[in-house]
């Protein structure tokens, strides 16, 4: 199908919806994860630090992983990979959200498919308007800035509802969702 100039095609809702759904999956975790590991395994401020620069390392490591990879896998594939590390290591910390062993690497986990499905993603994203790159770009962008306000609002009301099971949650079914988002868009390439 031909693209007018500047025009979205419909298809990119799946990618804003892919987007607005994969970084409120990350929000749900990202802005819990310090109250449940303080709450929960007695963490300070040092062991909060420590675990943050370790996941800073692990996204580094998958940003440029992705960037290795993506156009050999291919992009939605990509993209579908990423979100399933973040699916399982969500399920690990949904039922394991108690046990600190299984809480930190799954954590880690869930960032680094974080990362990687969001690389994977933005290149799809800046070829949505093959005549306007940075139109379909900024509109994902736009959908996954709108996905982190909603769901930190969400994520933190869960925490306080029910502590980190509700988030833990909420970031796996949203990365579940994603998952169905990038295949709709998968399959309307062909």
């Amino acid at each position: 199908p031909s693209v007018q100039r500047g025009k979205v095609p419909r298809n990119g809702l799946y990618i804003f919806a892919s987007a607005f759904l994969l970084m409120g999956a990350s929000q749900c975790v990202g802005i819990t994860f310090g109250p449940w590991f303080e709450d929960e395994f007695g963490f300070t401020s040092i062991g909060l630090i420590v675990i943050v620069v370790v996941l800073g390392v692990f996204e580094l490591g998958s940003s440029i992983g992705s960037s290795r990879v993506t156009d050999q896998w291919g992009k939605e594939k990509s993209v579908m990979r990423g979100v399933a590390a973040m699916a399982i290591a969500g399920v690990l910390m949904t039922v394991g959200h108690q046990f600190v062993f299984l809480a930190i690497p799954m954590l880690i986990i869930y960032v680094a498919g974080f990362e990687f499905a969001l690389v994977s993603m933005l290149p799809i994203a800046a070829n949505l308007v093959p005549t306007a790159g940075g139109i379909g770009l900024g509109l994902t962008v736009g959908a996954g800035t709108l996905g982190r306000a909603i769901f930190s609002s969400v994520a933190t009301s869960l925490y306080d509802w029910v502590g980190p099971l509700g988030p833990a949650i909420a970031a796996t079914v949203l990365a579940m969702l994603t998952a169905l988002a990038i295949s709709g868009y998968s399959r309307s390439l062909r």
